[in-house]
C-alpha cells in the first residue's frame, strides 16, 4: 500500500533518500537524532557514539562495531565504509561532549556510585538508598561490554548467606605460605569492588593470581566476568607487542592476561599506564589517535613479579594452590549464573555501606604499604564487608612481599616546590598550566613526572581529598566555565605524607 509522504515518518523518508542516493547524509542524521536519540562525543578521546533513547543503548560509530552496523541495516541503510565515515564526521561536529563510562562510575561530588546493569538500567547508589534509573539519566552514559547481558536487583535476599564467598571464592584453595587464606580472599574482593569504584580511586589496582597449573586462576577470573557481564570474558595470552595490546584495550572494560611469563619493558610501562587510566597515542592504520585506557586488568602467572618493576606497587598478588577436590568449571559457572542477580544485589548493598562509612572520619592508613590511596579505600571496603583485621594484616604483608621502601609522593613534592616559587601560592591556575609548570620543574630538579596533560587533569581532580591533607586547595569556576585551582601551603604542615598514587 502506498503511504503518502505527508504522513510517512521522517526517518523512513530520510532512509529511503539515502538508500536511493538522492540526498546528503545530513538529512538522515537529523531525522535519526529527532526520532531515535542523539549523538555523543567522548570527552576523553573525541570518539563519536550514538545513544538510542528507546533502548538506553550507547553504540560506538565505527565500521567494526557490529551493533551499530546491524542498527543501520535495520533502518535499510546501505552499509558502506564511506557512509560510516560521513556519519562519524557528522557526529563529531554535532555530538554532545560527555564522559562515556564502562561498568561503573563514582561521582565524588555527590557521593553517588552508578553501576551499569549491562542493559538499559543503571543502579544509582547513595548512602540513603539504591534506586534504578535509565542509561543516560543524570547525564551519565555507559557503554555495554560486547556480548553481555543485564542483571536485575532482587527485593528479597537470603539471610546469613554470603553467596559471593560461597559460590565464587570458597571453591578455591588460597595459599597460606605467603599470606593467610582470609587475607588473599580480602585482596580479591577489594580488587573486584575497585572495578565498581571508577572515578573514586586515582588509579586502578592490577590483580595477579599466582599459582601452579590447574589451581583455578583462569576459572576465578571467568566467574567475576559472569557476575559483571553475564558472559565468560575471553582470557587470553599477553600480546607480543604494544599495538596489539592497545587494540584489545580499546574494546574491553576488563582484560585478563593469562599465563604471563615475560615482563618486557613495554608491557611493564603499559601496566603502569593502565593502572593510571592514562590517555595514550596509539597507531590505527596509517594515523595516530588517542586512546583512553579505561580498562581494568587482571593477570595470571606462575611466580611473583620482579620487585624492580615500575608497576609493582599497582599489583595485588594473590596465591592459589591446586585444590584436592574442585567442582568443574561448568558447575561453578552455572552456580554463579543462576544466582547472579542475588550476588550483585548483595554487592550493591555493600557499596551503599561503603558510602555510609565514607561519611565518617578517614581511616587514615599509615602502614608500610606504598599504595596509600588504595590502602585507605581497602580499609573502607574491609569495614563494609567485615574484613577489618584481614585488611590490616594483608596490607602489611603486601609491603613485605613487594620489598619496597615507602616512596615519597613525587607529585606532592613537585606541588610543594611549585608553591615556593614566585607568586604561585594563591595564584589562580588551570590544570593545563599547572601541568606544564610542574613538568618543567620536574626536569630542573631531576624528579620523575612523566604524566600526560589529560591524565594529570584527571589525577588532580580525583586526588583532591588526599592533596587537601597537605595543601589548601580551592576550585574556582570562571564565567567561561573554565576550572581554576588556587593552591596554598597548609598551616602547620611540614614534610610530606608518604605513599604512591593508588
Amino acid at each position: 500500500m502506498f503511504i503518502p509522504t505527508s504522513i510517512t515518518p521522517p526517518l523512513m523518508i530520510a532512509t529511503r533518500a539515502v538508500r536511493d542516493k538522492r540526498t546528503d547524509i545530513t538529512t538522515l542524521m537529523r531525522a535519526l537524532a529527532n526520532e531515535e536519540g542523539h549523538f555523543l562525543l567522548d570527552s576523553s578521546t573525541n570518539q563519536p557514539f550514538f545513544f538510542r533513547r528507546r533502548t538506553g543503548q550507547v553504540m560506538a560509530i565505527a565500521e567494526e562495531n557490529s551493533d551499530f552496523i546491524r542498527y543501520l541495516g535495520g533502518l535499510n541503510v546501505p552499509i558502506e565504509k564511506v557512509l560510516v565515515d560521513r556519519i562519524c564526521t557528522y557526529a563529531a561536529a554535532h555530538g554532545n561532549p560527555v564522559d562515556i563510562h564502562r561498568i561503573s562510575w563514582a561521582n565524588t561530588d555527590s557521593m553517588t556510585i552508578y553501576v551499569h546493569s549491562q542493559g538499559s538500567a543503571v543502579y544509582r547508589i547513595k548512602a540513603s538508598g539504591i534506586d534504578t534509573i535509565i542509561n543516560g539519566d543524570d547525564g551519565v552514559y555507559f557503554l555495554a561490554e560486547p556480548g553481555s547481558s543485564p542483571f536485575s536487583l532482587v527485593n528479597v535476599l537470603p539471610t546469613n548467606c554470603d553467596l559471593l564467598h560461597q559460590l565464587v571464592l570458597q571453591p578455591f584453595s588460597f595459599a597460606t605460605d605467603s599470606m593467610s587464606a582470609d587475607q588473599g580472599e580480602f585482596l580479591v574482593i577489594t580488587w573486584f569492588i575497585s572495578l565498581l569504584l571508577s572515578g573514586m580511586l586515582p588509579v586502578s589496582p592490577v590483580l595477579a593470581l599466582i599459582g601452579p597449573a590447574n589451581s583455578g586462576k583462569t576459572v576465578l577470573l571467568r566467574l567475576f566476568s559472569e557476575l559483571l557481564f553475564g558472559s565468560q570474558m575471553p582470557v587470553q595470552r599477553a600480546p607480543a607487542d604494544k599495538n596489539t595490546l592497545d587494540g584489545i584495550l580499546g574494546r574491553r572494560s576488563l582484560l585478563c592476561l593469562d599465563n604471563l611469563t615475560v615482563w618486557s619493558d613495554w608491557l611493564d610501562q603499559r601496566l603502569e599506564s593502565i593502572s593510571r587510566r592514562e590517555i595514550v597515542n596509539v597507531k590505527r592504520g596509517q594515523k595516530y589517535c588517542e586512546l583512553h585506557l579505561d580498562c581494568s586488568l587482571a593477570i595470571t602467572t606462575r611466580q611473583l613479579p620482579d620487585a624492580s618493576l615500575q608497576s609493582i606497587n599497582r599489583i595485588l598478588p594473590v596465591f592459589l594452590n591446586r585444590p584436592e577436590h574442585m567442582l568443574t568449571e561448568r558447575a561453578m559457572v552455572t552456580g554463579v549464573r543462576q544466582n547472579r542477580d542475588v550476588i550483585m544485589t548483595q554487592i550493591l548493598e555493600r557499596l551503599q555501606r561503603l558510602l555510609i562509612s565514607m561519611g565518617s572520619s578517614s581511616p587514615g592508613y599509615e602502614g608500610p604499604y606504598a599504595a596509600a590511596d588504595f590502602a585507605d579505600m581497602a580499609v573502607r571496603v574491609a569495614r563494609a564487608f567485615g574484613f577489618d583485621q584481614q585488611a590490616a594484616d594483608a596490607l602489611e604483608r603486601l609491603a613485605s612481599l613487594h620489598d619496597t621502601v615507602l616512596p615519597s609522593d613525587q607529585h606532592s613534592e613537585l606541588i610543594r616546590l611549585w608553591i615556593g616559587i614566585g607568586d604561585n601560592e594563591g595564584r589562580k591556575v588551570k590544570a593545563t598550566e599547572l601541568h606544564r609548570e610542574l613538568d618543567e620543574l620536574a626536569k630542573d630538579n631531576q624528579i620523575s613526572f612523566g604524566m600526560p596533560e589529560r591524565s594529570f587533569a584527571h589525577w588532580l581532580s580525583s586526588s583532591l581529598n588526599r592533596l587537601r591533607q597537605l595543601f589548601s586547595i580551592e576550585q574556582v569556576t570562571a564565567r567561561s566555565r573554565q576550572m581554576f585551582y588556587v593552591i596554598r601551603q597548609k598551616p602547620n604542615v611540614s614534610g610530606l605524607v608518604t605513599g604512591g598514587d593508588i
